[in-house]
């Protein structure tokens, strides 16, 4: 399809997006541009964003996921919420999709494992001014590098999964505008159809 039909047919999901947004909480890391929009039922249900740590520089419109990675301190973190499941049923589901992603090679990290009876910590954060207690685990003794942590507050499941160094300071804060993650979607799906479209077809 050409340009005009593309970006039509991206302008319907956004506006579904942005019905559902109002409608359904979802909440960020306080302090930290968005990168994307992981993944998002209009009717409720699992949704998904992902944040990185304030950039050292400036990053094109038009810069890749992987330029904005490059350009961060070092740290991306995904707020998944749910309203459908329970914390540890929520936790347990996206544990085995990442596993199987990276027996697959489409995960860019090796996933903890979250399954275990134990968790290696509880960790108190504020969550929109409330604190609540989330079961962590930790990818290395030194808390490291990838780690994941899950919490209930009211009906909504929180699973929060970072691929750099855990901090407490770490506050998720609700969201009231949509505008700053329909600009980072932009950005992705704009640099992913370049790079197809630049790219020769397969024989």
């Amino acid at each position: 399809m050409d340009d005009d039909e593309f970006w039509q047919r991206v302008s319907v999901s956004d506006d579904a997006f942005r019905e559902s947004f109002a409608r359904l909480p979802m909440f960020g890391v306080a302090g930290w541009p968005a990168l994307q929009i992981g993944e998002w039922m209009f009717a409720g249900g699992h949704r998904s964003l992902v944040f990185t740590s304030p950039v050292r520089g400036d990053v094109s419109a038009h810069a890749t996921t992987q330029d904005h990675a490059a350009a961060t301190a070092g740290a991306t973190v995904t707020v998944h919420l749910d309203d459908h499941r329970d914390a540890r049923e929520f936790r347990t589901q996206l544990s085995r999709r990442a596993e199987a992603f990276t027996h697959r090679g489409h995960a860019s990290y090796e996933p903890v494992d979250p399954l275990a009876a134990v968790p290696d910590d509880l960790l108190t954060l504020l969550v929109d001014t409330t604190p609540v207690t989330f079961e962590t685990w930790y990818s290395h003794a030194d808390r490291g590098g990838v780690w994941w942590a899950s919490g209930t507050l009211g009906p909504h499941a929180i699973v929060v999964e970072s691929s750099g160094p855990l901090t407490e300071a770490l506050r998720l804060d609700r969201l009231h505008d949509p505008e700053p993650l329909v600009t980072a979607h932009h950005t992705v799906i704009g640099a992913a159809r370049a790079a197809a479209l630049a790219s020769p077809p397969s024989p």
